[in-house]
């Protein structure tokens, strides 16, 4: 162990914010809660540096002589004691969750009552937890699923006759497991025609989508404002009627659907309208910008249960904005959102993403600069990053070093073990397709216009075969500034 950084209590600890630094310290001091001392005084050594774990290196000996100047350093001793925070973080972030969870904290109550036998207590904790549960802005499958669980605890009841018999208990165990299995069934199948989607986006016939099928489930379901919506969602993912995502999201706002799965319809919408983009539906683009407007409005109304903006939802609306013609929009993201990233992902999405900006503006020099400085770790990065710069180079006519990235780029491909079989498929034939597309500019000017005119014509309808293909409307739209 050379640094402390790496041990399981300083992962856990990164993730606190500074309030619950200061809550976690000032508990662990108090000798009720944690009557171990010598954990303490680590812990107080340790906290001497946050939150800059990662940049001042915590080196065993020397946190250890800090807390304990008049021992002799041990690792065991020191392995006991971070052994003991671990324990007290856990002990804490589990009494943090209760504390902030109302139906969590009433339902644990409600068994703590039961296993003592307290019945009036515990009638009582029911009827609150069930007013709890009723006050819920949704009735979405978790409320199904608490109300499931709070009837099976009164069914098993306090052999009491009075409360007991007076409710059907089992009828409302029946129809709450009723809703939440049809909900989760809808939710999984929308899952599943999701995967299927961003597995195989450019293939107009996914085979997921014919393998999704469900029974036809009760009409009843049909009442609930919450579990139709999920149904609307999964016909459209089915179907590719792109058309309704405006009915959808309408119905989200009046809906007050949890974060997460608003979220979670909203990704949903926004991989179905990809994949009609990339089949060449370009009629697409506002209504997926739309839809990421409004991801940008959850995540600052919610910043607290979605810390980062995905880096791969960034980059689309960066593209998509200059689809769009919307260049201060794109800049005022950029400059504005460019914290909101993962920091270990930071440096390539702010390069790549200034690289397209440079581009758009006609400025590819800049933009070649831009991406041959920055080393892209991120896999998806690197190839988006080699797909403008292959753009750099023709719109430049620099068409020697984009012959050569060419060649590079079908050997990275060779070599990757991480890309979907469908996606690299898909960017080969965007290469060779390039390649000829390339030789086709090159030649005009010396070739005898009739052959060179043959060559074109045969391009052409290979690109309208619409076989596996990345990038097919701007190969389109090459050929066509060469032959208007």
């Amino acid at each position: 162990m050379n640094s402390l950084n790496t041990v399981k209590f300083l992962q856990i600890l990164q993730t606190f914010s500074r309030e619950e630094r200061i809550n976690f310290l000032n508990l662990a001091q108090s000798p009720h809660w944690n009557p171990n001392r010598n954990a303490v005084a680590l812990l107080e050594k340790i906290m001497e540096q946050a939150p800059n774990w990662e940049a001042n290196q915590l080196l065993p000996q020397q946190v250890f002589q800090a807390a304990y100047p008049k021992r002799a350093f041990s690792r065991p001793f020191l392995n006991k004691q971070l052994n003991i925070l671990v324990r007290l973080s856990e002990r804490f972030l589990v009494q943090g969750h209760l504390s902030q969870d109302q139906i969590e904290r009433q339902w644990t109550l409600l068994c703590i009552w039961q296993e003592r036998q307290l019945e009036r207590l515990f009638w009582k904790a029911w009827h609150d937890l069930d007013k709890t549960l009723e006050d819920r802005a949704v009735q979405d499958a978790t409320y199904h699923w608490w109300k499931f669980r709070l009837a099976s605890l009164a069914n098993e009841g306090l052999h009491s006759s009075s409360p007991r018999s007076q409710h059907n208990y089992l009828e409302e165990m029946d129809r709450s497991l009723d809703y939440f299995y049809w909900i989760r069934k809808i939710q999984m199948a929308c899952a599943r025609v999701n995967r299927g989607m961003i597995l195989r986006p450019t293939e107009p016939e996914a085979p997921s989508h014919k393998t999704v099928s469900i029974s036809s489930p009760p009409a009843y379901l049909g009442e609930e404002p919450y579990f139709r919506i999920w149904m609307e969602v999964l016909h459209i993912l089915q179907t590719q009627k792109m058309e309704d995502t405006q009915k959808i999201l309408h119905r989200l706002a009046t809906l007050k659907m949890p974060f997460s799965e608003y979220l979670e319809i909203i990704k949903y919408m926004q991989n179905a309208l990809i994949r009609s983009i990339n089949q060449g539906e370009r009629a697409y683009f506002s209504q997926l910008m739309e839809l990421y407007e409004e991801q940008l409005k959850l995540h600052a109304a919610h910043p607290e249960k979605q810390r980062y903006l995905p880096h791969e939802d960034f980059k689309n609306m960066v593209t998509i904005g200059l689809q769009l013609h919307r260049l201060a929009w794109v800049k005022s993201l950029i400059q504005d959102y460019q914290a909101n990233l993962a920091p270990e992902v930071r440096e390539s999405a702010l390069a790549y993403n200034l690289a397209n900006l440079q581009i758009y503006q006609g400025h590819y020099e800049e933009a070649i600069r831009q991406l041959l400085t920055i080393r892209f770790e991120d896999p998806y990065y690197a190839i988006s990053a080699r797909t403008l710069l292959l753009k750099c180079y023709y719109e430049s006519e620099d068409f020697d070093p984009l012959l050569n990235q060419v060649e590079a780029f079908r050997y990275f491909l060779l070599r990757d073990q991480i890309l979907p079989r469908s996606k690299k498929q898909a960017l080969q034939n965007f290469l060779l397709h390039l390649k000829k597309i390339v030789k086709l500019r090159m030649t005009r000017d010396y070739m005898r216009i009739e052959k060179w005119e043959v060559q074109w014509q045969r391009q052409k309808d290979r690109l309208a075969e619409k076989k596996l293909l990345l990038h097919g409307h701007w190969l389109s739209s090459l050929l066509q500034e060469m032959h208007p």
